[in-house]
């Protein structure tokens, strides 16, 4: 039995998206486990206030830097295999398009302190404050960015070497800090091995991993069809940590400080299966963006790999949850055992409409993309606020649980009719291959395999080009190109 196990996980080591996908889900378990064990050691060594200030710092670095990178995150995982020899000049471009607009951010940031967070004003206190906190937010743009060059290189077995090493070095230099600067100590922890990562990584890509990139066989976007994709992606994005972030703030205002405590801990529980497909998310978005003729059988094997990964740990989440909640105290273990679960089941949905909103993103449908995560954001919050006033916390849990398995059937059955659609009537005698027309312009998302081509001469190219989000440029002629459906 355990060799059959062992030899196939080798066998699936041996396949690009699967490989891929178990690195980054290393990364992602590696960094959970890692930043733990930093805050922990934070809490033992340093005073509550010391600990309050430098989570804050860091907190208002991750945000803005996801904010101020406006998509490039998951645009560079897109375009990143397709650029062939103009990958080097895109990640540039990637780099200081975020790096300067997270400088912007933090600037207003700065500004606004009095308003919003008070108790930061000492970061006016110096230049050299404003400066070094300008610099960390601009690297840690650069430093999010990498992870995604990275996977788009097909180097996705760095980003756990990349991501360990930073965690590590952070501990090592919190335990030296803290007895020299309370209130900087975490913030500096966090700031030197930025810095460091992104020398050392940046090295690697472009003086070996650039070296040995191939030509695509497919034709380079222009650099603002990535910032319109990146764009229409930041929506999405900003839609999911409404509904992360949401739900807390709705149960602090209805549940009071308890409730909110109750909740944050259960959430952050669960919310860790949620690392599963957002992982295997990302490889598939490279590997389907690289062969994208194989995009359906890529699909498939992610979305199985997935759920044999959550599922697993979802079961041992829900009977584990009591043991789980009670190292909090028997409190939390009496009031949030079945938020718990309820949460921890969410999770099982939501790794099959993850994984379909990656293969939209490939494909390049964004409206696909920000519609699932609005659909996720008004079903998930609505019905947590509608269930909360009758069913407490449990209803907020019940709430995120059936709507992602909503929006989970939704993507469900659009995928069966599509499905029933391309299949030909009993009878029916079967096309042979379309000529190709001189007519025909060139689309950004290519064919995902079956016939060339066809010039639809009842339409011309959208102002927007690809649909939905595209350049003018992208078409050479005032000619739509479809691509007939095959099975995938």
């Amino acid at each position: 039995m355990t060799i059959t196990v062992t030899s196939r996980f080798r066998s699936q080591l041996r396949v690009p998206v699967l490989r891929a996908g178990y690195a980054l889900v290393l990364s992602s378990l590696a960094t959970s486990a890692l930043g733990g064990l930093f805050w922990f050691i934070a809490a033992r060594r340093l005073s509550t206030e010391s600990v309050g200030v430098g989570s804050s710092l860091v907190a208002a670095t991750t945000l803005l830097a996801g904010i101020a990178n406006l998509g490039l995150k998951n645009g560079l995982l897109r375009f990143v295999p397709t650029a062939g020899p103009n990958t080097r000049i895109l990640i540039i471009r990637s780099y200081a398009v975020a790096a300067t607009s997270s400088v912007i951010a933090g600037t207003i940031f700065l500004a606004g302190l009095r308003v919003w967070t008070p108790d930061l004003l000492f970061l006016r206190g110096s230049a050299g404050a404003i400066i070094v906190f300008l610099a960390t937010l601009a690297a840690w743009s650069v430093f999010v960015l990498q992870d995604s060059v990275l996977i788009g290189l097909g180097r996705a077995d760095w980003v756990p070497i990349e991501n360990v090493a930073f965690a590590v070095v952070k501990i090592g230099l919190l335990v030296s800090l803290v007895a020299i600067s309370p209130n900087w100590g975490v913030f500096v922890s966090w700031t030197i091995p930025t810095f460091v990562l992104i020398a050392a990584v940046n090295t690697g890509i472009f003086r070996v991993f650039l070296r040995r990139v191939r030509p695509s066989g497919l034709q380079a976007a222009p650099f603002r069809s990535v910032i319109r994709f990146s764009l229409a992606d930041q929506v999405a994005t900003l839609l999911w940590i409404a509904t992360i972030d949401g739900l807390p703030l709705l149960v602090l205002r209805r549940s009071g400080t308890s409730g909110a405590a109750y909740y944050y801990l259960a959430a952050q529980i669960a919310y860790g299966l949620y690392l599963f497909s957002g992982s295997i998310g990302a490889a598939l978005v490279a590997e389907g963006a690289r062969h994208q003729k194989s995009l359906g059988n890529l699909h498939r094997r992610a979305t199985l790999q997935a759920f044999g990964l959550v599922i697993p740990a979802t079961v041992i989440v829900v009977a584990a949850a009591p043991w789980l909640q009670g190292v909090f105290g028997p409190e939390y273990r009496a009031n949030a055992t079945t938020l718990l679960r309820l949460l921890a089941l969410s999770a099982l949905p939501y790794t099959f409409t993850s994984l379909a909103l990656s293969r939209a993103r490939v494909m390049g449908r964004m409206r696909v993309v920000i519609g699932g995560h609005a659909a996720i954001f008004v079903l998930c919050v609505g019905l947590a606020a509608a269930l909360q006033e009758q069913h407490g916390l449990n209803g907020v849990g019940v709430g995120m649980l059936v709507g992602q398995t909503v929006v989970a059937a939704a993507f469900a059955g659009a995928a069966a009719l599509r499905r029933i659609g391309r299949r030909p009537e009993p009878g029916a005698a079967t096309p042979g291959p379309a000529r190709p027309s001189t007519e025909v312009g060139w689309s950004l998302v290519s064919p995902m395999s079956g016939p060339p081509p066809v010039a639809d001469a009842r339409s011309t190219c959208s102002p927007s080009g690809w649909p939905p989000f595209s350049s003018r440029s992208l078409c050479t002629r005032r000619t739509r190109v479809w691509f007939p459906r095959t099975t995938t």
